[in-house]
């Protein structure tokens, strides 16, 4: 079974259950699976629209928030190759990894972030479109999220196996420039299988996710573990409020690094 596929079959089972919390002026505002789905639906078609198939590969440059969770759904619903991209990295590796993977549309987080993309644009002809999820104070060519989340537009999933390529992440390139490990739907469905046997995942877990995305564990564990047991995923406001949005939140499951233990017992 491919991604899209666990993640349509628990929207369909829990529609009216909250799937994400976005903080807004302070406040968490709830996504149910419904509202996720049909927002995934919409983008996909957008996405198909611009040209997007299956085996084009599709960047998002941005920290977590739903907008994430979407548009790498959406992808995967049309068969496309998700390359999750650091938002910390400067604009010369981003380039690096846009020429490397051929990314044709990439999803940018906000004004910032584009800068960086307007800038290696002129030498990375892949890159036919580029889509804000926050449009304020950004001049240029691109196109805005709001309005393809708000589509009518819809399309049917591709036929996609769960042999075929799901993601391309670019490790740090520590040692040279940066290197694409390329993983299969069936390689990341069997590992949130077994995360969810190993921490008894089910539909009332909720979690915090504020480490990044673009590393695969949070993305296995903190997102399509959660959501492939239909349960809720909470987007920190930063990395420095996830103290203040735990208590708030109360998660049943935390997800750490060794750096995040270290700075709760100095904290103590």
């Amino acid at each position: 079974m491919t991604i899209y596929e666990r993640f349509h079959q628990v929207a369909q089972r829990y529609p009216r259950k909250t799937a994400l919390t976005r903080k807004v002026e302070g406040r968490f505002q709830a996504i149910t699976y419904q509202e996720l789905s049909d927002a995934v639906d919409a983008v996909a078609a957008e996405m198909s629209e611009l040209g997007i198939k299956k085996g084009d590969s599709v960047g998002i440059f941005s920290y977590n928030r739903p907008e994430w969770a979407i548009a790498d759904l959406a992808a995967l619903k049309l068969g496309a190759v998700v390359v999750p991209i650091y938002h910390t990295l400067p604009p010369s590796v981003v380039k690096y990894i846009v020429a490397d993977s051929q990314i044709k549309v990439m999803f940018v987080e906000n004004a910032e972030l584009y800068s960086h993309i307007k800038k290696i644009k002129p030498d990375t002809p892949s890159l036919e479109q580029v889509v804000l999820f926050e449009d304020s104070k950004a001049k240029g060519r691109f196109l805005r999220f709001t309005d393809l989340a708000r589509s009518t537009l819809r399309t049917d999933a591709a036929q996609v196996s769960p042999e075929d390529v799901a993601t391309i992440v670019y490790t740090s390139g520590t040692t040279g420039d940066p290197k694409g490990a390329v993983l299969t739907h069936n390689n990341i469905v069997t590992n949130t299988t077994s995360a969810i046997e190993v921490v008894h995942g089910n539909s009332h877990d909720v979690v915090v996710s504020y480490l990044p995305l673009c590393h695969m564990l949070e993305r296995t564990c903190g997102y399509y573990s959660v959501l492939f047991v239909g349960g809720t995923i909470a987007y920190a406001g930063s990395i420095t409020t996830v103290a203040e949005d735990v208590k708030k939140i109360r998660p049943t499951v935390m997800l750490v690094v060794p750096r995040v233990v270290e700075k709760v017992h100095h904290e103590v």
